[in-house]
């Protein structure tokens, strides 16, 4: 789990992706019920490279990211296969990522391009640029409904950065809140209302879009605690992401009903818990984590029915348990990453040659660096 200043893909242009001493790597993972299962990634890379899983939708379509020797790699896991997404014709970068799907398992996502990153979508085996607002090259995806709207961000080099919706073919403003230069859009459900950030001085706010108007989220009114960002939102309405005292490091998933702020709180002995998703029986999954920087200290957490739930993960012969849950369907099915490894074998590393991409400060569900 890492807190990064940064946008949806904060890894643009990147050096080789190389093996080194053996450690363990994330694994994209399945919680359904009481199993844990391993989803792996694109043959050849179980425990050489990482996968995780970003969504799930009713029909048990999981979508996330496989890294393999040559880049990173939208795919779709179905059926008990595992299969690529495909980069936009043309495109021999090979660093494209998918956030979400819907239940017709239309997709969404970015592909890293030598003309910026651009926003795109993967339906019926199709892959189409959906561009962004007029004038800017740097373009992100991150939630799609059942109605098939797209929500995320447009901008350029280091901002500034608009929330956008993808209406009949274009690219929309959503606009911020007064006098901010930053916002972004997480996730839209089916009544077209919109949940992500707006960013005032530095000081990130999660904010609702509806009906041509956005509101304030607002933060836990505990001292200290002055940042929020919301990541999904229900049919019903209800909002989940995380409200943080930056300056203490603490930082707890939270879940906003009818105006409200409630916290969820954290497994015992640990500062940090994220809410990553939220079903429309208000089953929320997400992490729990020791501290704020507790990479490697982080387990995938379910809250329902007031309680929070340990999901656990799969066994790691090195060290101990860690993971995160980023996608819950309507049957309750969880999907995430998981840290898991076999001594013998090697790990991946990757050599950054730029660091570059969307200047929006935001929580965002960062597997990628």
């Amino acid at each position: 789990m890492k807190i990064v200043l940064g946008g949806a893909v904060v890894v643009l242009s990147v050096g080789a992706i190389c093996q080194t001493s053996a450690q363990p790597v994330y694994t994209a993972t399945e919680w359904n019920g009481r199993q844990v299962v391993q989803l792996g990634g694109l043959p050849g890379t179980l425990y050489s490279y990482p996968s995780y899983a970003k969504a799930i939708n009713n029909a048990d379509q999981i979508i996330g990211e496989s890294v393999s020797s040559n880049g990173y790699h939208a795919v779709e896991w179905s059926g008990g296969q595992i299969h690529d997404l495909g980069d936009l014709p043309g495109n021999t970068r090979r660093y494209y990522w998918a956030e979400a799907i819907n239940t017709a398992g239309q997709v969404v996502g970015e592909s890293s391009t030598a003309n910026g990153l651009r926003a795109v979508e993967w339906s019926s085996g199709q892959i189409t640029d959906l561009g962004g607002l007029p004038g800017y090259t740097e373009n992100s995806a991150s939630g799609i409904n059942d109605l098939g709207q797209v929500v995320g961000a447009s901008g350029n080099g280091p901002g500034p950065y608009y929330a956008v919706e993808w209406s009949h073919g274009q690219a929309v403003d959503l606009g911020g809140l007064p006098g901010s230069p930053i916002s972004y859009a997480e996730a839209i459900n089916t009544a077209g209302q919109v949940v992500g950030g707006s960013q005032i001085a530095g000081v990130d706010h999660a904010v609702e879009w509806s009906g041509g108007q956005i509101r304030d989220l607002g933060v836990l009114p505990l001292r200290g605690y002055t940042d929020s960002v919301a990541y999904d939102i229900n049919a019903a309405g209800q909002v989940v992401g995380l409200s943080c005292d930056i300056a203490n490091d603490n930082c707890h998933g939270v879940e906003w009903i009818n105006g409200n702020i409630r916290d969820l709180g954290a497994l015992p002995g640990n500062l940090y818990s994220r809410a990553n998703a939220i079903n429309d029986a208000g089953q929320i999954v997400g992490e729990s984590c020791v501290d704020i920087a507790g990479n490697d200290s982080c387990h995938a957490v379910e809250w329902s029915d007031g309680q929070i739930i340990d999901l656990g993960g799969l066994p790691d012969l090195i060290g101990p348990v860690s993971s995160v849950a980023e996608g819950i369907n309507a049957e309750g099915q969880s999907v995430g990453s998981s840290l898991t490894g076999i001594p013998e074998l090697s790990t991946w590393s990757m050599t950054l040659l730029s660091v570059a991409g969307f200047g929006w400060a935001a929580y965002r569900r960062d597997r990628h660096a």
